[in-house]
């Protein structure tokens, strides 16, 4: 799964996002992200538009356009690839409203039964030579009064072997040429997107561990992401 991660990319890895997805650059000093973004708080999508690819705020839980109320019981932060072309809630999405959710890197927690867990601490897991990822998400409008609420999911996969330590599931990681292919809502041929729905190779990710105090949502400080020797 993607339960926590952090968005506060640096202005080389927004200008690398940019430059892939011909979009104009951002003004980097008006970006209010976070280092450890949770679930239901407000995170930066980037999705398809008149003039071409825009970044937008949007809620890190899912609330489908159908729903009679703006919020929603079941659990909607992640979905996952095998069923989203099928499932009554992404369906819609997955053929029209499909967005890019960037990323500097994610946390994730060893399992019990695992080599790497030592009293819950985390680890972080990021791109090698500091490049930024995208997951793949989709985006929903819910209006059934007053201003239009707009949120999102994070599509999840199998996990690689590096990741199956913490998880049987891990975020898809969007290859860079697939960006533009994931925003183009001209293609709407389920099997041909579900292809781009894959594990992310192991070997171009690093990982590290971190102070718990990750796993403390309210926690958003610089040294989130530090080795954990480097912050103590």
């Amino acid at each position: 799964m993607c339960g926590r991660f952090n968005q506060r990319l640096t202005p080389q890895q927004w200008a690398e996002i940019c430059d892939i997805l011909r979009m104009p650059q951002i003004e980097y000093e008006k970006l209010h992200t976070r280092y450890n973004a949770a679930p239901t708080q407000r995170i930066l999508g980037i999705r398809a538009a008149a003039d071409g690819p825009e970044l937008v705020p949007l809620q890190w839980k899912l609330i489908p356009s159908w729903s009679k109320t703006p919020t929603i019981r079941f659990n909607t932060i992640n979905a996952k690839s095998e069923t989203v072309d099928t499932s009554g809630t992404y369906k819609v999405p997955f053929r029209r409203k499909r967005c890019l959710i960037p990323a500097a890197g994610f946390y994730e927690w060893p399992k019990p039964d695992s080599d790497a867990f030592d009293d819950k601490k985390p680890f972080y897991v990021y791109r090698d030579q500091g490049r930024p990822m995208c997951f793949a998400g989709l985006w929903d409008r819910w209006s059934k009064e007053g201003e239009p609420f707009e949120s999102c999911t994070i599509i999840t996969t199998p996990a690689n072997a590096m990741m199956s330590e913490f998880h049987d599931r891990m975020p898809v990681i969007l290859e860079s040429e697939h960006w533009p292919i994931w925003l183009d809502t001209e293609i709407e041929d389920a099997e041909s997107l579900k292809s781009l729905l894959q594990p992310f190779g192991e070997e171009d990710l690093l990982k590290h561990r971190v102070d718990k105090r990750v796993n403390n949502w309210r926690y958003n400080e610089a040294d989130c992401f530090e080795p954990e020797d480097a912050s103590t």
